[in-house]
C-alpha cells in the first residue's frame, strides 16, 4: 500500500513542475508576442491600437519620478505622440515575481511610465487577452505531455 501514495505524490510533483517550467516559457513566449505586436501598432488581440487623441497630446505626462529624462524625449506639447515603439516595445520581458507568479512589463522606467499613461487613456497594449493565455497554456501542455512519452 505505500508504494500507491509515493507513486501518486511523486507524478503530482513532476506535472506541478511541469506546469512551472511551461508558465516560464509561455511568460517568455508571451512577452515576445506582445512586443511584436506592439511594433505593429496592435493591441494584445490583434486589432488596430487604439489612437491616441489630440486632447492627449496636451496633457501632462509626467509628474515626477526616477528618470528625470523623459521629459526632454516625450513631449506632448512638441507634438510627440505617446506610442510604444522601438527602445520601449524592446523593453518588454518576462520577470518571475514569485514562486507561480509571473509579470509581463517593461523594465524601463521610460516604457513603465509611457505603458502607465496608456492605461490610464484606454490604450493598454500589455493587457493580456484571448492570444496571450492561448500561448501559456500551449506551453503548460507541451510540457506536461513530455512528462508522459
Amino acid at each position: 500500500m505505500g508504494g500507491l501514495p509515493r507513486l501518486i505524490r511523486k507524478v503530482k510533483n513532476q506535472v506541478s513542475q511541469a506546469v512551472y517550467k511551461g508558465a516560464d516559457r509561455g511568460s517568455i513566449r508571451t512577452a515576445n508576442d506582445l512586443e511584436t505586436r506592439i511594433r505593429t501598432g496592435q493591441n494584445s488581440s490583434g486589432s488596430p491600437a487604439k489612437a491616441v487623441l489630440p486632447t492627449t497630446m496636451e496633457q501632462p505626462i509626467r509628474r515626477g519620478g526616477p528618470d528625470r529624462r523623459i521629459r526632454k524625449k516625450v513631449n506632448p506639447s512638441a507634438g510627440i505622440s505617446i506610442y510604444a515603439t522601438g527602445k520601449t516595445a524592446s523593453s518588454i520581458k518576462s520577470k518571475r515575481k514569485a514562486k507561480d507568479a509571473w509579470e509581463v512589463s517593461s523594465n524601463t522606467a521610460k516604457g513603465d511610465m509611457i505603458f502607465e499613461v496608456n492605461a490610464k487613456l484606454g490604450r493598454d497594449p500589455i493587457q493580456a487577452s484571448k492570444p496571450q493565455i492561448d500561448i501559456v497554456e500551449s506551453e503548460i501542455l507541451k510540457e506536461i505531455d513530455r512528462l508522459f512519452k
